[in-house]
């Protein structure tokens, strides 16, 4: 197994910790790219590669790199990759971090300070501190690396700090609180639950603390974290989350394993890359009491539905044409097309879906799957995708599970304990909450069962071709939701 360490310097002491113990990832090749800075890895991927934001680089402790050649390897070369240490908000008693100072929590019974007389709610104070790590280049680069890296992601939280905090004269909390202890508890759980989150969307296993009472005490022993500002752990430390680390990845690759002989004798194989091995999704998931995640591409059900779709078109209609799909979809056969483009989202290549920076009628085909129930105002993209659309062009789009709801249900904001959706879709939205939007466009669903979980899945294809339209019509599974009663053929030259 080909293994990336991609973190920040509190990651060192995992590479110390290597150094002394190789044998513990005795079956892995092991890399190391360490950029210090408390916020996290600042990387984004380019070109399927790492890339160092470099306004996040502090002369004084420049990137290291072991061994040299993983600064330009590309991301899909490696099984899996560490990211960490995520989720940094406590500057302790050496650096000063602006979070903190936000106001005042009534609750931990604040002393008299510059920030005593802005007093803050909790349910405020966990806003400030969420919108404050989603902008931290840690997590931005994680939805990135979900976004074009299917392999194995695994996240190192940021280390509970050095027990010598709690009577350090200089520790923000104690200078504010005469209950430091209470809010520092407060703001760990924070920090945690948003972990948690945030692994969750991204399928990402998030490493618990090396041992439960580091947690439940709040604070690492003295003589595992270095004195010189209780934040940055020694070997000791990183010895025990290399091993927790080994034991994940072997407990990765040991799923695909017990399951493929099982697998090959009752199920059909991946729609997308005809391996017969599968293993649980995230967190442990099944489907029907079936791993539903392919060990090999790793798609899920969704992907191998709307794989079908495409197996269903004529070839002729990918051939020498242009395709911009939203998010690295694995569903999406990019081999099959002329020429692919490939929006990340806080990624390579960023573009807005509520005002798309590209000509009117550029591309041949649009992809976007799962992707508008994260957008505040999703009719105002689905007219975007359909501005950028050719005469004759495609757009191929889907949402979570409208099979199983009847009526949409807008919220109106992202919520964080639904995978910051805005809304869940039914089978309403296209003839209702976009019916403007397909003006003048043909609209057909296709539906379809996952060939490993027999789960029913639902995309939807749109085009102004009446040509592509009849093509598919008639055909098993496809259903029309949207038709042109009196349309004109368009000319040949519009179709793809």
């Amino acid at each position: 197994m080909k293994v990336l360490f991609a973190g920040n310097s509190q990651m060192s002491c995992i590479k110390l910790a290597f150094d002394a113990f190789p044998e513990v990832m005795k079956d892995s090749c092991v890399s190391f790219y360490i950029v210090p800075g408390g916020q996290g890895p600042p990387f984004i991927i380019e070109n399927k590669k790492l890339k160092i934001i470099s306004r996040h680089v502090n002369i004084k402790f420049p990137p290291r790199v072991t061994p040299e050649t993983a600064k330009d390897a590309q991301i899909d070369s490696y099984d899996a990759i560490i990211v960490g240490a995520l989720g940094h908000y406590d500057g302790g008693f050496c650096f000063g971090n602006p979070v903190l100072h936000c106001g005042i929590l009534q609750k931990y019974l604040p002393k008299h300070n510059e920030h005593s007389n802005t007093p803050i709610s909790t349910v405020l104070y966990k806003e400030i501190l969420y919108a404050y790590f989603s902008k931290q280049p840690g997590f931005i680069f994680l939805r990135a690396l979900r976004e074009s890296f299917t392999g194995v992601i695994i996240v190192h939280p940021f280390p509970v700090p050095s027990e010598v905090m709690k009577t350090h004269p200089e520790w923000a909390l104690n200078k504010m609180y005469n209950d430091p202890l209470g809010a520092h508890a407060f703001f760990m759980q924070l920090r945690d639950d948003f972990l948690e989150k945030e692994c969750r969307a991204n399928e990402a296993i998030l490493l618990p603390y090396p041992r439960p009472d580091y947690r439940k005490n709040l604070f690492a022993p003295a003589d595992i974290m270095h004195s010189s500002d209780g934040l940055h752990p020694k070997p000791e430390y990183g010895l025990m989350v290399l091993r927790q680390i080994a034991e994940t990845l072997a407990a990765c690759d040991r799923t695909p394993v017990a399951v493929s002989t099982y697998e090959t004798a009752r199920r059909e194989a991946c729609t997308i890359c005809g391996s017969t091995s599968f293993k649980s999704a995230w967190n442990g998931r099944l489907n029907n009491g079936v791993p539903p995640r392919c060990a090999q591409c790793l798609s899920c059900e969704r992907h191998r539905v709307f794989r079908r779709a495409f197996d269903d078109m004529p070839p002729a209609w990918f051939s020498d044409k242009n395709l911009l799909q939203f998010f690295n979809d694995p569903s999406v056969p990019a081999e099959r097309f002329g020429k692919t483009e490939t929006s990340i989202f806080n990624g390579t290549n960023h573009l807005d879906l509520q005002a798309i920076d590209r000509p009117d009628a550029f591309y041949d085909w649009v992809v976007c799957n799962y992707v508008l129930e994260l957008v505040a105002d999703d009719q105002k993209a689905m007219r975007e995708l359909l501005r950028i659309i050719r005469p004759g062009g495609v757009l191929l789009f889907s949402y979570p599970s409208p099979i199983y709801r009847e009526k949409t249900n807008d919220w109106g904001y992202p919520d964080e304990n639904r995978a910051h959706h805005y809304r869940t879709y039914g089978r309403d939205a296209i003839a209702t909450r976009f019916a403007d939007a397909f003006a003048g466009w043909y609209v057909l669903s296709y539906q379809n069962d996952d060939p490993v979980t027999n789960t029913p899945d639902i995309c939807y294809f749109a085009t102004r071709d009446p040509l592509k339209f009849a093509e598919l019509r008639d055909r098993q599974n496809w259903e029309v939701i949207i038709s042109q009663d009196s349309t004109p053929q368009a000319p040949a030259s519009d179709h793809l």
